[in-house]
């Protein structure tokens, strides 16, 4: 009888101490290793090897996902040209910038840049002339300061709805005083040209844009 007892001591130690060798090298026990032989058999149909993680890492899954939101690859942005060199509607100039680039007072000299409305290019108009006024919008019978535009001056440029953009450095002629460094000046600007029957005409001011001058 006691060797009987000692020999069922001997073998369920030898199980035990044969359970925990499992478990250190294959990470479950006789009892619990069903889950990860599962895990191996879904790793193996992904294209893995045994023994391989089957946890996908976080970033790689979601970068994944979002892939497949928004497709394999993004396809680069290109400038829309037409929206770019969108011109005024009507007959109208407007002034897009107005770009200081030396001077003082009267001498100040602007990069002034312009689009005329493709209705005004068709009927053989311009630009007439830059206004400026020192208080309020500039109107044809209210300005201090004046330039007539001089084609041979400027950089122009024809636009694919049928406008085009003048670009143009230039100082203004003012009546009176001229403004200080960082005075509020607005600047406007008008069309002109010869209508069918030759008769030259221009448009009220429909371009405005104020500058803190000489700044």
């Amino acid at each position: 009888m006691k060797k009987f007892i000692q020999k069922s001591a001997m073998s369920l130690a030898l199980v035990v101490l044969f359970g925990s060798a499992m478990l250190v090298m294959t990470g479950c026990d006789i009892f619990n290793c069903k889950g990860r032989e599962e895990d191996e058999k879904i790793l193996m149909s992904l294209g893995g090897q045994p023994g391989e993680s089957t946890m996908l890492d976080g970033t790689e899954s979601a970068g994944q996902e979002a892939k497949e939101e928004t497709g394999a690859a993004e396809t680069p942005k290109e400038e829309n040209s037409a929206e770019a060199s969108e011109s005024p509607s009507g007959e109208s100039v407007k002034i897009e910038s107005a770009t200081y680039v030396g001077g003082e007072g009267a001498d100040a000299m602007y990069e002034i840049v312009m689009v005329v409305s493709p209705e005004l290019v068709k009927k053989g108009f311009n630009v007439g002339d830059v206004f400026a006024t020192l208080s309020g919008a500039p109107t044809l019978n209210n300005w201090d300061g004046i330039m007539t535009y001089d084609p041979s001056m400027g950089k122009e440029e024809d636009l694919p709805d049928g406008g085009k953009r003048i670009t143009w450095k230039t100082s203004l002629y003012f009546t009176g005083s001229a403004p200080n460094a960082g005075d509020p000046v607005t600047l406007g600007v008008n069309a002109a040209g010869q209508d069918e029957n030759g008769e030259w005409s221009e448009t009220e001011i429909t371009g405005t844009l104020q500058v803190k001058w000489a700044e």
